[in-house]
C-alpha cells in the first residue's frame, strides 16, 4: 500500500543538466475539483502516486469512473498492483484490464 502523501520530493536527472530537485504536489492539497464525471490518468509510472494524492477528490466526487494507463510488465508490475489496491480501498469494485489500461467503476456509476 502506498502511504498517504502531501508532498513528494524527488530528484530528476535531465540529459544535459545536473540533478535538479522536482517538487510534486497533490491534487487534494492544491485543487478544489467538483463535479468530476470521469478521470483519466497516464503519467508514466506514477499512476499510484496520483491516485494516492487525489483520494479525497475521488471520494468527494462519488468515485467517478477512472481509466488508468499502466503497463503491466516486469518493470511496472508493482505500480500496476498498487493502483488496483488503491482503487479497491477507494470503493471501486469492477475492473477491466485490457491493453495496458485499467477501467474502474463503483456501484454508484453502474446501472443494470
Amino acid at each position: 500500500m502506498i502511504p498517504e502523501i502531501n508532498e513528494v520530493r524527488n530528484i530528476a536527472k535531465f540529459e544535459d543538466d545536473p540533478y535538479e530537485e522536482v517538487v510534486f504536489k497533490t491534487i487534494d492539497d492544491n485543487y478544489k475539483l467538483d463535479n468530476l464525471c470521469f478521470i483519466k490518468i497516464s503519467v508514466c509510472g506514477m499512476e499510484a502516486d496520483v491516485l494516492s494524492g487525489m483520494r479525497n477528490t475521488i471520494i468527494q466526487n462519488n468515485n467517478p469512473p477512472i481509466i488508468i494507463e499502466s503497463w503491466k510488465n516486469e518493470f511496472n508490475l508493482k505500480t500496476y498492483d498498487d493502483c488496483l489496491s488503491l482503487l479497491k480501498d477507494y470503493g471501486y469494485f469492477a475492473f477491466v484490464e485490457q491493453n495496458d489500461f485499467i477501467y474502474a467503476v463503483n456501484e454508484s456509476n453502474v446501472s443494470f
